[in-house]
C-alpha cells in the first residue's frame, strides 16, 4: 500500500509539475487581462504572488467569499453548493488565509482521488491502467483539479462512491454520494447508480422481500441528503428550496433556468453561433472548444453504451452530461464533464493504441492552451 501510494505521489507531482511549467511560460509570454471582478480586492490581497493566486481565477473568488464570509449578505452566489467552501473554512480556521487553505484542500483530494482511481481500476480489472489515467491528467480542463475549484473534492467523493459499490459496502457508498450531491449538483445522479448496483447485486428471492425495498428507499434518501439539505438551507434564508437555480441566470451566462432547453436546441443555437462569432477571437475559441467538446464526450458515452460498459457508471455520466445543457447553453461544459470519471474508463477501451495516443496529443495541446489562457484571466469553461 505504501508503494502505490508513493507511485500515486510521483504521478501527482509530475502533473503538478507540468502545470507549473505552463503557468511559468504564461506569465512571461501573455498579458493578464482578467475577464472576471474582485481579483484586485479579495486575490490580490490574499497573495502579492500572481503566480499563486492565478489559481483561483473567477470561480475561485466566489468560493473565498463563501469560505469567509458564508452565504448570507451576498448574492448570486447560492449558486455554488457548500461543502467545498465549508471545508475550506473550517481549514481557514487553523491557516489563517482562505487562498492557500483552499488550494492546499484541493490539492490534497485530488492526490487522494487519484490514488482511489487506481484502486477503482484494479476492482475493475483493468489491465493497462495507465490509460485512464493519462486520460484523467492530460484532459483539456484538467488544471481546475489543482486550482481553488470544487472539481478535485467531487472527484474523489465520486470515485469514493463508486468504489464502495462495487465492494457491496452500500451505506458506505450513500454516505460519499450524499458529501457529492452537497458539493455539486450532479452528484445526486450518483443515487440511481448506486440502486441500479444494488439491485443488481440482489438474487430474485431477495428482490421480494419488503426491507430490501425499504433499504433501497433510504440508501435513496441518504444519496441526496447533502441536497437535500442545502435545499432547507436555502428554503430556510431565502424562502426557496431551489434558490441555487433561480440565480444561475443571472451570473451572464446566458442560462434559462424557468424552461428546458432540450440538446438539439442547444446544438442549433451553437451551430448558429460558430457561422456568426468572428473566428479571430478568444469568443469563438471558447465557443467550438464547448460545442466540440461536448458533442464528443457525448459521442464516448453513447459509445459505451455499446461497448457494454458497467450501466450504473453510464447512467450517473449521462444525466451529469445532460443536466447543464437543459439550460440551453454549453457553456463550462469542458470543466463539467472532467469530473465525470467513467469517461476515462470508457476511452480506455479503445482497442487502437494510435486513436488512443492521437486523442491524447489533441487533448494535451488543449489543456497546455487552456491552462496559460485561464491564468492569465480568459474565460475557458
Amino acid at each position: 500500500m505504501k508503494t502505490k501510494f508513493l507511485n500515486t505521489l510521483k504521478i501527482y507531482f509530475a502533473f503538478v509539475l507540468f502545470l507549473i511549467v505552463i503557468s511559468l511560460l504564461a506569465y512571461k509570454l501573455l498579458p493578464f487581462r482578467p475577464q472576471f471582478p474582485y481579483y484586485d480586492a479579495i486575490l490580490a490581497n490574499l497573495s502579492s504572488v500572481q503566480l499563486i493566486w492565478h489559481w483561483a481565477n473567477f470561480d475561485g473568488v466566489h468560493y473565498i467569499t463563501i469560505a469567509d464570509k458564508g452565504y448570507i449578505g451576498t448574492g448570486l452566489i447560492q449558486a455554488y453548493f457548500p461543502l467545498y467552501p465549508l471545508l475550506v473554512g473550517w481549514i481557514n480556521k487553523i491557516i489563517g488565509n482562505p487562498l492557500y487553505s483552499g488550494l492546499l484542500f484541493s490539492n490534497i483530494s485530488f492526490l487522494l482521488a487519484l490514488y482511489f482511481f487506481q484502486k477503482l481500476l484494479k476492482v475493475e480489472k483493468i489491465k493497462d491502467k495507465k490509460w485512464p489515467i493519462l486520460f484523467l491528467l492530460l484532459f483539456p480542463t484538467s488544471f481546475y483539479f489543482i486550482g481553488l475549484y470544487s472539481e478535485s473534492l467531487f472527484l474523489l467523493l465520486t470515485i469514493l462512491s463508486f468504489l464502495s459499490m462495487r465492494q457491496k459496502k452500500w451505506f458506505q457508498a450513500s454516505v460519499f454520494a450524499s458529501l457529492a450531491s452537497a458539493t455539486r449538483l450532479v452528484g445526486i445522479f450518483i443515487a440511481p447508480a448506486l440502486i441500479l448496483e444494488y439491485n443488481q447485486s440482489l438474487t430474485k428471492l431477495r428482490k421480494k422481500n419488503k426491507l430490501v425495498k425499504l433499504k433501497q428507499l433510504l440508501l435513496f434518501i441518504i444519496s441526496i441528503g447533502g441536497f437535500l439539505l442545502y435545499c432547507w438551507y436555502l428554503n430556510k434564508n431565502f424562502g426557496d428550496p431551489f434558490f441555487f437555480a433561480r440565480v444561475q441566470s443571472k451570473f451572464g451566462a446566458s442560462r434559462q433556468t424557468d424552461k428546458i432547453i432540450l440538446f438539439h436546441q442547444v446544438t442549433w443555437r451553437y451551430i448558429k453561433m460558430l457561422v456568426t462569432v468572428k473566428n479571430n477571437n478568444l469568443l469563438y475559441y471558447a465557443v467550438a472548444q464547448e460545442f466540440f467538446l461536448s458533442l464528443g464526450v457525448l459521442a464516448v458515452f453513447i459509445w459505451g453504451w455499446f461497448k457494454k460498459i458497467k450501466r450504473s457508471y453510464l447512467v450517473y455520466a449521462f444525466f451529469s452530461f445532460i443536466l447543464p445543457t437543459l439550460t440551453g447553453n454549453l457553456s463550462s461544459m469542458p470543466r463539467y464533464v472532467a469530473v465525470i470519471f467513467p469517461l476515462y474508463l470508457i476511452l480506455s477501451k479503445i482497442k487502437n493504441k494510435k486513436v488512443k495516443i492521437c486523442l491524447l496529443i489533441v487533448s494535451t495541446i488543449l489543456l497546455i492552451i487552456n491552462t496559460a489562457l485561464f491564468l492569465r484571466g480568459s474565460w475557458i469553461a
